[in-house]
């Protein structure tokens, strides 16, 4: 599950939090530790009745639970009790109620959902205890390298069998002299050797990611820059990332991709400047020395050479963040406006355009996709001369048939008969989902696409399930179906009409993309 889709599902508990059903009470109790794996129920007690005739419950830590039967609600619906076969030594996180596939709903009034909880415990592992660390890594990687293959729709569609075992042989015989951060690392390449941007080790859960260097970096088409940093490093600002650690930022670039399950290169350049703030990943892979700091060599905007020496910091104490533009003494574009939603739709006068940014393949709480294609289909019938833009760049993916209505609404509309009226702008963030849509809007709608590479591939394995590796926790996502949607197999979805930032650029708040659409004349064809 990529970045946006992590804020999006945040939020919508947040935004649907006002609903009158709850949890009030678990077993067992959110957080517990050492749960008995052969506990046989999870016990759910609402704060109000719930219909019975229905339930939604998700696990995304990884190990899927394994329910031995159909949830019984007892006490007038006010407990559920649900049947479950648990493992030793994993970390279980169960979602209730997702907002994106609701079935808890209140008995007094059908349109209340039960507001999302997510219930997270561990089950004891006693045999762990007795084991020695190297042990424990064996182990490990041994159940990656049988049930990896085993789950994976097609894990040897690129590397082969005596690669991949080769992999992991090597990987073997290294653990007794390598760090568990070392190991983690020779694990996530494991993963990205397959070749599959959905086969991973899952950030969720990653020990590497629990401390950062508080910075954030962006690759430009003019190189890395520094776009955001605590108070304390703000001289590095708007920096240019020439070196970091041991390596210049180009061999940097080279090491972290071979940890990165990865399918073409637009996808690289998110992922790199992305886990540059990690530094015990960085450390992990001998780009800097010590887990606990990085020195960093930028150019400045002025042209000067500086050194900055970066203290890593608790990833939920980032301190004090410095953005390298203020958007409140300017309006940003449209495309910067509204991150945090799920998605949105408004009349830009200025423009002439209706302006949709979708940012995950889902339902908001509270306000459906079909809500938004509703809306959609209003602000066109308002604005009849208006262009549409829809705003795929930072879509992770989801379910790439919620927008199904819409584009085929767009592709019934007379306007859209000729390019040149319909848009939608595509990057290396868009994934999955969100690259089918794209897609789709292009072969069926006539959309112009406008942007970068897309970082999912056209043609890919997708469809994630997960499993837990029982001694260190880790998470492993992988593929069980392969999607088909072009002729061509090409590493990524390609714009119509190529249009990247420069570092300029975001200095100046200009959207490369939406310029490029807005300069575009009208076909008559």
């Amino acid at each position: 599950m990529k970045a946006y889709v992590w804020i999006a599902l945040l939020l919508g508990i947040t935004i649907i939090a006002q609903a009158e059903v709850k949890i009030a009470d678990t077993f067992p109790v959110t957080g517990a530790r050492s749960v008995d794996p052969k506990t046989k129920r999870i016990l759910l007690r609402f704060n109000a009745p719930v219909r019975t005739d229905g339930h939604s419950f998700l696990d995304y830590s990884g190990e899927e639970v394994n329910m031995t039967s159909e949830p019984v609600f007892r006490e007038g619906g006010l407990v559920c009790d649900l049947p479950v076969a648990l493992r030793p030594g994993i970390t279980y996180d169960i979602w209730i109620n997702p907002p994106f596939t609701q079935g808890l709903w209140s008995a007094a009034d059908p349109n209340v959902p039960v507001t999302p909880y997510i219930l997270t415990f561990t089950t004891s592992n006693k045999e762990k205890a007795g084991k020695s660390r190297s042990q424990r890594w064996h182990e490990d990687l041994a159940y990656l390298a049988k049930e990896l293959p085993a789950r994976h729709t097609n894990l040897f569609f690129k590397l082969t069998k005596e690669e991949f075992y080769k992999e992991v042989a090597d990987l073997d015989r290294q653990i007794p002299k390598l760090t568990d951060d070392q190991i983690i690392v020779g694990l996530m390449k494991v993963a990205a050797s397959v070749g599959d941007g959905h086969t991973v080790i899952a950030n969720k859960g990653n020990p590497l990611l629990t401390t950062v260097l508080p910075m954030n970096f962006y690759q430009f088409k003019d190189g890395i820059f520094i776009v955001a940093a605590d108070e304390k490093y703000r001289q590095a600002l708007r920096g240019r990332v020439v070196r970091i650690g041991n390596m210049d930022i180009q061999s940097a670039g080279k090491a972290i991709s071979t940890a990165v399950s990865h399918e073409n290169d637009a996808w690289l350049k998110g992922a790199i400047p992305f886990m540059l703030k990690y530094p015990r990943f960085l450390a992990a892979l001998g780009i800097i020395p010590s887990a606990k700091r990085a020195e960093f060599r930028v150019v400045t905007t002025a042209g000067k050479g500086l050194c900055i020496d970066v203290t890593a910091v608790p990833r939920a104490n980032l301190g004090n963040i410095v953005a390298a533009v203020d958007f409140t003494k300017k309006p940003p574009p449209p495309a910067f406006r509204k991150l945090d939603s799920l998605y949105w739709v408004d009349y830009l006068p200025t423009e002439n355009t209706v302006y949709v940014q979708y940012n995950t393949c889902q339902d908001a709480p509270g306000y459906p996709v079909s809500q938004l294609k509703a809306d959609t289909e209003e602000l066109l019938s308002e604005h009849e001369t208006a262009r549409l833009v829809i705003d795929l760049r930072y879509n992770g993916g989801g379910g790439s048939s919620f927008l199904d209505p819409l584009i085929a609404s767009l592709a019934g509309m007379p306007r859209f008969k000729r390019r040149g009226h319909l848009f939608a702008i595509i990057g290396r963030n868009t994934f999955s989902s969100a690259v089918m849509n794209a897609n789709d809007l292009r072969d069926k709608a006539r959309a112009i696409l406008v942007g970068e590479p897309t970082g999912g591939k056209p043609n890919c394995y997708g469809q994630i399930k997960r499993f837990q590796l029982s001694n260190s926790g880790l998470t492993v996502d992988y593929s069980t179906k392969f999607f088909r949607i072009t002729a061509d197999d090409t590493p990524s979805l390609m714009p119509d009409i190529p249009a990247e930032s420069s570092f300029h650029d975001f200095l100046a708040r200009h959207d490369p993309a939406m310029e490029a659409i807005l300069r575009h004349t009208y076909s008559s064809d």
